[in-house]
């Protein structure tokens, strides 16, 4: 799996900002445009510029800014590759998500879990 490094995460930060895509956790999910909200950063100027105009359609990758709970072997720097839906916040791709047995069974349980130790 495809990760940036530090310095070239800070880089692209720095020159377009983040973004917030959603991972989903179920084909349903993916349809509605729900899922685990995830920072990213984008490596163009042109993907920013469609994302920040609320482009309707196309698709494009974003590198991920933090961990996902949902899928754990999906964390900083990851490639993921997205669809814009207009208004709406980004989604990443279903159909190109790491296989479902990758993510945790129990993910309410490891959820709730990460929140107790915050708190």
């Amino acid at each position: 799996m495809e990760r940036l490094t530090d310095d070239k995460m800070t880089f692209l930060a720095e020159k377009y900002g983040y973004i917030k895509v959603n991972l989903p956790d179920t084909r349903d999910d993916y349809l509605a445009g729900n899922g685990e909200g995830m920072w990213a950063v984008v490596d163009s100027q042109e993907n920013k510029d469609d994302y920040d105009t609320n482009k309707s359609k196309g698709q494009f990758h974003a590198y991920l800014a933090n961990n996902s709970l949902y899928y754990p072997v999906l964390g900083f720097g990851s490639k993921i590759q997205c669809e814009h839906r207009g208004g709406s916040r980004a989604v990443a791709v279903w159909e190109l998500l790491p296989d479902k047995e990758e993510a945790p069974a129990n993910r309410e349980k490891v959820i709730f879990t990460m929140l107790d130790k915050n708190n």
